[in-house]
């Protein structure tokens, strides 16, 4: 026994980091995690039906939605953020360290101005960027810009004589 305490004693510190890690194989039920921005307020709000730690930083989950929130300008501290975004997946692997989300099945983001949809994606929060490979569908709900529903040079008169090289207006005539 005398000879075991040493021993013991070297490997307490090993054995306690090893079980603060979470590892799980085991399914765990309604998932959440909330993110926070750099000023502790509630920017992103992850939830699965099911997820997976399976060890390190990679969380398998399904039936995943993360709902992005922004608060206004100047809110006070206390103020409740608006949903202003929420992706939706039936599978992902999320990485919460480096903030990203991959998936290979589909994927559907939801804004009030947009619907996107795809397959074969991934997420990365901290720049705000999703990369759909596959299937990409994009339908803008809001109106449309009145700089895309107008001629684009509509100071360049325009004649009816047949374009040729030698006849084109210049450039910058119909960048203006």
């Amino acid at each position: 026994m005398r000879r075991l305490l040493p021993v013991f004693f070297l490997l307490a510190p090993a054995l306690h980091a090893a079980s603060s890690a979470i590892k799980t194989n085991a399914p765990i039920k309604n998932f959440h995690l909330p993110l926070f921005d750099k000023t502790n307020r509630l920017s992103a709000d992850l939830r699965a039906g099911q997820a997976v730690i399976p060890g390190g930083d990679v969380i398998h989950v399904a039936d995943m939605s993360l709902s992005q929130y922004e608060y206004p300008r100047d809110a006070a501290p206390d103020s409740k953020p608006a949903l202003t975004t929420t992706l939706a997946a039936p599978v992902a692997t999320v990485f919460p360290r480096e903030q990203r989300i991959l998936g290979n099945a589909s994927l559907r983001l939801t804004r009030p101005d947009l619907d996107v949809s795809g397959a074969d994606w991934s997420y990365d929060h901290r720049a705000k960027k999703l990369t759909l490979n596959r299937d990409t569908r994009v339908t803008i709900l809001a109106p449309l810009p009145a700089a895309l529903t107008q001629p684009l040079a509509p100071s360049v008169k325009h004649t009816r004589k047949k374009n040729t090289p030698g006849n084109l207006p210049p450039a910058e005539a119909i960048l203006q």
